[in-house]
């Protein structure tokens, strides 16, 4: 069953195989939360966003009344809102660690996977960003956090750089990962985060020993149907969809005829065209094989 973000808002149903029914939400909401009047902020604490967002969106309202505003609304701090949202809910697989233990730092690099793996990583910017969420969010004591900080700061005025360098980026052609002498992958943001735990196993007389981990990808096998029988289903994954608006770049949706059999697999958001006409983009999760219906216009 996918749990809706507002519970105020219309449901549909969608039928599978099964014949369970899977309410999904009628319109996407928007992670990184552009429009909050201090209603919607009241409203937001109840349903338990986090304070975060809500500071983020009063400010942004704030800034278009007043004309300025304190609270940073550039696309590196709405995509840090993105992959904050994105980890935190479990719509992005990660696994990292950095124990000590006896003599050695065991460590596991973060690597980030999503509902369509290679969108993240894809792009550097991007792919940093949530390596540092996904840090960022398994740290507990003020000690770690204000180890990590500086090289997270680093981090993040870099991917601000290539971001405003580049607003509307577009995914280059996949490249060999290079590796240095000793197996760890080189580059942005790599080369900084291992900076880090080299020097963070020095502080500690300790040596590292690196683990690889493979985070793997459910995708069942699915026929996505219309309920007319017609049409066209058009699908992005949701974690696309959400850094694709973060970044200032279109979303790209895949379209799949009423019948078409594919793989697919987690959190998306999809519309229905057929003939001229549209629905709402709406939510689904997919989480299992056989016939998805979706409504028709």
């Amino acid at each position: 069953m996918v749990k809706s973000e507002c519970e105020s808002q219309t449901r549909l149903l969608v039928t599978c195989q099964n014949d369970k029914a899977r309410p999904v939400q009628d319109r996407p909401v928007v992670p990184h939360v552009l429009r909050r009047s201090f209603l919607a902020q009241c409203v937001c604490a109840f349903l338990g966003l986090t304070s975060a967002q809500r500071l983020y969106g009063f400010c942004w309202r704030r800034k278009r009344r007043r004309g300025k505003c304190w609270a940073d609304d550039s696309p590196q701090a709405r995509l840090r809102l993105v992959a904050a949202e994105d980890i935190s809910k479990g719509l992005v697989t990660h696994d990292f660690f950095m124990v000590v233990n006896g003599k050695a730092l065991d460590v596991l690099m973060p690597e980030v996977w999503d509902d369509n793996s290679s969108f993240i990583n894809t792009h550097d910017a991007v792919r940093a960003q949530y390596m540092v969420e996904a840090i960022r969010h398994t740290l507990h004591t003020n000690r770690d956090r204000d180890f990590w900080a500086p090289y997270f700061d680093r981090i993040e005025r870099a991917v601000s750089a290539r971001l405003a360098s580049e607003p509307e980026p577009t995914p280059p052609e996949p490249t060999p990962v290079e590796m240095d002498t000793r197996g760890r992958r080189r580059g942005f943001p790599d080369d900084i985060l291992w900076e880090a735990v080299d020097t963070y196993a020095s502080n500690a007389g300790v040596k590292v020993r690196e683990f690889k981990g493979v985070l793997p990808r459910i995708v069942y096998e699915v026929i996505v149907t219309t309920t007319s029988g017609n049409g066209e289903i058009n699908i992005i994954p949701r974690t696309e969809y959400n850094i694709s608006l973060a970044i200032g770049r279109r979303p790209e949706f895949r379209t799949y005829n009423s019948g078409q059999r594919t793989g697919l697999g987690g959190h998306y958001y999809y519309y229905v065209e057929e003939k001229g006409r549209k629905t709402d983009v709406r939510t689904v999760v997919i989480d299992s094989g056989g016939s998805w219906s979706f409504r028709s216009p």
